[in-house]
């Protein structure tokens, strides 16, 4: 036992509160070693909610991820999370948002658990957590001490750390430090890519707005008048964020107009918004979660792509570096992405019978891909698609020539060797159709009178040919066609048509659509295998920095999209005009005198704009953070970036996060690391993969498993003692 405790939460957000809930379930029990000090820190005071999730911030933000998805405490499925807090202490935000609904009849808890709520619900919800976790522990004798203050260095040249803020305070005798201070923005000044831009602002006074959050801090009127024109350099999450907020948050309003919505301006937004990029298209719609009602039974499990396969394909090919045996990801992981999609694709369209059969089919040959050399690991690829890829056509060929009346069901039938043909036809019916027409064609195709559906169009947009609904990687990820790029008036027709497919698509949902379910069940429910291929320098360093640059950018398209609700109003602000959709890929920016110009090389789009907005996610990187925290550590030695080295003939890449052992603890500039701080979160990209996220209930979750590490540390200090010692143990 230690005689006297005192830990640090630097960072008052989402994670503080998961880290909290952790300790008052420790406290609840009796099993906190006291006396004990909690020192909250957060620079501006937004305990539990934190800056991005504010809960004051403009209500017209969302966020991405349904209600059911968020939790606030360790669950039954967190390994090693004993003690847990009594049920109604950890809520999921479904849960939360009815029980505020029901005492408050305030309409904008009523959400469900397959619902998108606004941001700055999950901001209100943060903090009720924040304030019960807090109250437990201070029941339980323990004082948390909340300072709203900036915690710029740590010195942790004594036996115990001593924290330093911004506004002069210092914060000695610390044992443990908690380093959770979430997203965070680069300072333009010090990035050289965006120093162009904030050198030509400062010269011109042309605004330029490197870092869009706080929304109304960042985007104001003082900035982005009436009648200006603004570039957004970005068309995720963030471009989405600042289009709601410079349009809704301005007093638009988007209104019902038969299915669709219309937006009618207020005549404070902008006068256009023109948002480019590399691909020139917004993240995809999220489809409707149709797995939530069962997560055991509908959330995809590995067929090809799973732990053991990147084990063996490691085995069989990686080469050495100091991390151990290193893997290409386009060449050893990606085919198995390809063909997992192209599985869960064929299995919405013909049912899990025939899905199971195209396993079968392939599976010596995706055996043959796993133990291949690294020579032979590309024909093995294709090899393997091809026979994937043939068996699939045979299929979508039968069911199609059953359905045109050119062969007869028992012909069919017959020539389905290894699966059920009737059930294929009736699951395609279903599919494309809709499960209400699926009974009454079924019975007309054993009927023998198939060409009724032939009048028929998909509710889903979907093509009446199996064939036709054949998985296209190339397309799933450039939906907009060539010859849509020839002007900028044809690419935003071509835009606002796909916007149309894309929610049919959605619509569908993540288990019945085809390209909804293969990019929701692989780049959503098999992440912890990607995290598997990728952390600690899973890959060699050429390999590493493609995947950020270029598989990064798919599944962010693919699979973190915005919901449907939010992709309507895009549409509508596409629709009116506001939002100017015609720069096409490959967009880029120049300067001219008190301004920028924003072109589009493919589709010859060309447009003044007065404020240019930075609407990227940035990557964590200590050497350009506008805290100073980091750089100061990195400054002195206590922290140092994670390089991935490769081998012998690699060049190293460094991706910007803090290299950290394996309790996430820093390694500092001597090569030993400090066992007294824990890093989580963003400055722990690159080391490990993909570290932004909210915790997520029923899944063992790794936001929560990271927490149990730092929790781990502090059971080996003392802090904690096990259920069957006393509290003088």
């Amino acid at each position: 036992m230690v005689e006297q405790g005192s830990i640090a939460l630097v960072g008052g957000g989402p994670s503080a509160v998961y880290s909290l809930e952790r300790l008052a379930a420790f406290a609840q029990v009796g099993r906190v070693s006291t006396p004990l000090v909690i020192h909250v820190f957060d620079k501006g005071g937004n305990f539990g909610d934190g800056e991005v999730h504010s809960r004051l911030q403009p209500q017209v933000s969302f966020l991405n991820r349904i209600a059911g998805q968020v939790s606030f405490a360790a669950d039954e499925t967190i390994e090693d999370a004993d003690p847990l807090m009594a049920a109604h202490t950890r809520l999921t935000l479904a849960q939360w948002c009815e029980a505020r609904y029901m005492a408050t009849g305030d309409e904008r808890y009523r959400v469900s658990a397959t619902d998108w709520p606004k941001r700055f619900v999950h901001g209100e919800a943060l903090r009720h957590f924040f304030d019960l976790y807090v109250g437990v522990l201070q029941a339980a004798g323990i004082q948390v001490k909340l300072h709203a203050s900036e915690v710029v260095d740590i010195d942790n040249s004594g036996e115990k750390l001593e924290l330093i803020c911004a506004d002069g305070k210092r914060v000695p005798d610390v044992g443990h430090a908690l380093l959770v201070t979430g997203h965070s923005w680069n300072d333009p000044m010090l990035d050289p890519r965006r120093r162009k831009h904030a050198d030509h602002a400062r010269a011109t006074n042309a605004p330029y707005v490197g870092a869009a959050y706080p929304l109304e801090r960042g985007l104001g009127c003082e900035v982005a008048p009436p009648g200006s024109t603004v570039a957004c350099e970005g068309m995720g999450l963030t471009a989405i964020d600042i289009v709601l907020y410079l349009t809704e948050g301005r007093g638009g309003s988007f209104v019902p107009d038969g299915e669709r919505l219309r937006y009618v301006p207020s005549g404070e937004e902008p006068d256009r918004i023109i948002p480019f990029s590399r691909s020139g298209l917004f993240t995809f719609a999220r489809p409707d979660n149709h797995k939530q009602v069962n997560l055991a039974l509908h959330e995809h499990r590995p067929i090809f792509l799973s732990e053991s396969a990147v084990n063996t394909i490691r085995e069989a090919r990686g080469t050495s570096s100091p991390h151990g045996l290193q893997i290409d990801f386009e060449r050893d992981i990606f085919p198995l992405i390809r063909l997992e999609m192209m599985i869960v694709h064929a299995t919405a369209l013909l049912g899990s019978d025939a899905g199971q059969h195209l396993q079968r089919t392939v599976e010596p040959e995706v055996e043959a891909f796993r133990t291949a050399s690294a020579e032979e690991a590309r024909s093995a690829a294709e090899k393997a698609f091809t026979t994937l890829q043939d068996e699939t056509r045979r299929m979508y060929a039968l069911v199609d020539q059953r359905l045109n009346g050119v062969q007869s069901l028992a012909s069919c039938r017959n020539e389905a060797k290894g699966w059920d043909f009737s059930l294929a036809a009736a699951t395609f019916i279903g599919c494309v159709w809709g499960e209400a027409l699926r009974s009454p064609i079924g019975t007309v195709l054993s009927a023998e009178l198939p060409r009724v559906y032939l009048g028929l169009e998909s509710p889903y947009g979907l093509p009446r040919s199996a064939a036709e609904n054949e998985f296209d990687w190339d397309k799933t990820i450039r939906p907009i066609p060539d010859d849509a790029r020839k002007d900028p008036e044809e690419y935003r027709r071509a835009m606002l048509r796909w916007f149309s497919e894309d929610d049919l698509r959605a619509a569908h949902g993540n288990l019945a659509d085809p390209a909804k379910a293969a990019a929701d069940g692989v780049w959503r429910d098999l992440r912890d295998v990607l995290a598997h291929a990728i952390d600690r320098g899973g890959l060699t360093p050429d390999s590493h920095r493609h995947f950020l640059n270029v598989y990064m950018r798919h599944h962010n398209r693919l699979a973190n999209g915005a919901a449907r609700e939010v992709m309507h109003k895009i549409h509508a602000a596409a629709e009116n005009g506001v939002l100017d959709l015609g720069v096409g890929p490959s967009g880029l920016v120049t300067h001219e005198d008190n301004g920028y110009v924003v072109m589009g090389p493919e589709t010859g789009f060309a447009a003044r704009v007065d404020v240019l907005v930075d609407a990227t996610v940035h990557a964590f990187d200590p050497r350009l953070d506008t805290a100073s925290l980091y750089r100061n550590l990195l400054e002195r030695g206590v922290v140092r970036l994670w390089e991935n080295e490769g081998g012998p003939s690699d060049e190293p890449f460094v991706p910007g996060g803090l290299d950290l052992d394996e309790t996430f603890s820093p390694i500092g500039a001597t090569g030993e690391s400090d066992s007294r701080i824990t890093v989580l979160g963003p400055p722990s990209e690159g080391v490990v993969f993909f570290q932004l996220g909210a915790l997520r209930p029923e899944q063992n979750h790794h936001v929560m498993r990271d927490i149990l590490v730092w929790v781990a540390k502090l059971s080996r200090a003392g802090y904690f003692h096990s259920a069957d010692q006393g509290a003088s143990a």
